[in-house]
């Protein structure tokens, strides 16, 4: 098997072209399968999936007491965590279980979708989505937009940053009755956003259903979402009301996937799935295309596949499916993505171009901020128990995700898998969109352009000696360089998107490295055109 062992002296690190080190602490248990939930004497039964906002909390779903009590347990702002919210009675109804699904706001409200029986009623088993004590989208509650319709149910919420949630519900004309309408909704007037029989400019027909993994950024100015549409069944990628595109070309199922975003020839979308989109519209998307089923996953930004099947991200062979992603509003993502062991495939985490730990890697277990070396990851787990940060103020970043673990019995006594919350924390700047060195004059700006814009390198202080720029792909190859010598003076260069031939580099994410003096480094480049 495969196996990266962590030092207990010494942080994880690889390096990324001529940029710094990435390094990460190690993946440390926060909450554990068996122990009380901190603060209660309940036990924890199960974990399921994390949340993060935009004020550096973070939070989980607990199971508890063999699964007869659901819990939130976190942090709204990174300050000590404790439990944050607990099923019960509320607002004429009983809460008897959470949804793994859940978003929490900067201020720490949360959006949730708790199983419920009506105490007027005694009806059991209510579906809904709930803002704190309020139960805005209830099975069986009056459908706000129209008073002769129902809710049939909600599910999968989020929330803003500012604390705005969002959703994917049903509607019926009777009450109790079955599912007649979709929609994904926003805030607790429930604002259709998208709703089954509306038309999506360049998808064919009209909506049908709407995909669970739909998203909306920090502050829910932009939002990402897959819908099916009547012609064909069609299922079709939307950002802010109308099909994304990609090189002309509209991310719709059986569309071709262009060349210059990546595609194979002949290749067609097939399918989405994890998805995300950032305040400024940066956005990324997880699924599969018609090519063979050797190099059909993929993972896009903006279009534009960074990763797909069977490419070799620092230095591991991705095979098999996603089981997770997340985008960041930095633009940082990170993925949870098999790659190819000695023995099999096996689930592992990454971060953006960085492998980070696979199945069969030691974690902390006792939370000392050791690794403990007769532990390993046994699995993965949950649906979308992967959450990542925003940027902190030092450049790092905070993954949250779930994970079974091979852990000792007793001393000779074999082991056991038991579940656990990890966090784990990596540094430096080399996660971020710009991958540049902190000390360092040189700087490339925008860190996503085009043709229009350009994009420009410099030193932004002054330079003495000898200098050189490299625009090399994510698989190392050089397009374009530029060297000189300076003298003491500040250095720019503008690269419009050609390689060293004269032919117009494909959209996609590129390194700029460059070298003065003994120095060296990278920054990230988003090109699309």
């Amino acid at each position: 098997m495969l196996r990266r062992l962590f030092s207990p002296a010494a942080a994880l690190s690889c390096l990324v072209l001529a940029a710094p080190v990435l390094e990460a602490q190690v993946p440390s248990a926060l909450l554990r399968e068996g122990d009380l939930v901190p603060g209660t004497g309940d036990v924890i039964s199960g974990l399921n999936n994390t949340a993060v906002n935009h004020n550096g909390g973070y939070a989980a779903t607990v199971s508890a007491n063999s699964a007869s009590l659901s819990l939130v347990w976190g942090t709204a702002d990174g300050s000590a965590p404790a439990v944050l919210r607990t099923e019960g009675p509320v607002a004429g109804y009983e809460q008897t279980s959470f949804e793994s699904f859940f978003g929490m706001s900067n201020d720490g409200s949360l959006a949730y979708s708790p199983s419920a029986t009506d105490t007027l009623t005694l009806v059991t088993g209510l579906d809904g989505v709930w803002l704190d004590d309020d139960p805005f989208a209830v099975e069986e509650q009056v459908y706000q937009n129209d008073p002769l319709r129902f809710w049939s149910f909600g599910s999968r919420p989020g929330i803003t940053g500012t604390g705005t949630p969002y959703w994917v519900g049903g509607v019926t004309d009777t009450q109790g009755g079955s599912t007649q309408d979709r929609g994904l909704f926003l805030g607790t007037d429930a604002t259709p956003i998208i709703f089954s029989g509306d038309a999506i400019p360049g998808a064919p027909g009209v909506v049908t259903n709407i995909s669970f993994d739909g998203r909306f950024s920090a502050l829910g100015t932009n939002y990402i979402v897959e819908v099916t549409m009547s012609a064909g069944t069609t299922n079709a990628l939307v950002i802010n009301g109308s099909v994304a595109t990609v090189a002309g070309g509209g991310l719709v199922e059986d569309e071709p996937v262009p060349v210059e975003a990546g595609g194979q020839s002949g290749e067609a979308w097939a399918n989405f799935d994890f998805a995300g989109i950032t305040e400024s519209g940066l956005w990324m998307i997880t699924g599969d295309t018609s090519g063979p089923t050797s190099s059909d996953e993929f993972l896009s930004i903006n279009g534009s596949i960074v990763h797909r099947e069977g490419d070799v991200v620092d230095g591991q062979t991705l095979t098999g499916a996603i089981e997770g992603a997340y985008l960041n509003e930095d633009g940082d993502y990170a993925y949870i993505w098999d790659i190819v062991g000695d023995d099999g495939s096996l689930e592992a985490l990454f971060l953006r171009d960085h492998f980070l730990l696979a199945e069969g890697d030691p974690v902390d277990w006792d939370g000392d901020g050791m690794i403990d070396e007769d532990t390993s990851i046994d699995a993965f787990t949950g649906i979308s128990s992967l959450t990542l940060s925003d940027r902190n103020p030092d450049e790092t970043v905070d993954l949250y995700f779930t994970a079974d673990i091979n852990v000792p019995v007793s001393a000779g006594a074999g082991t056991e898998v038991r579940e656990a919350v990890f966090h784990l924390n990596v540094a430096p700047s080399t996660t971020s969109a710009e991958v540049v060195t902190v000390s360092s004059p040189f700087r490339v700006t925008p860190t996503v352009a085009n043709s229009s814009t350009g994009a420009v390198f410099e030193f932004a202080q002054p330079v003495q000696g000898r200098y050189r720029f490299d625009v090399v792909t994510a698989q190392g190859r050089l397009l374009r360089s530029w060297d000189g010598v300076a003298a003491g003076e500040a250095v720019r260069q503008v690269w419009d998107g050609r390689e060293m031939n004269g032919r117009r580099a494909p959209n996609g994410i590129y390194f700029v490295r460059y070298r003065v003096g003994e120095e060296a480094g990278a920054q990230r480049l988003v090109w699309i055109d």
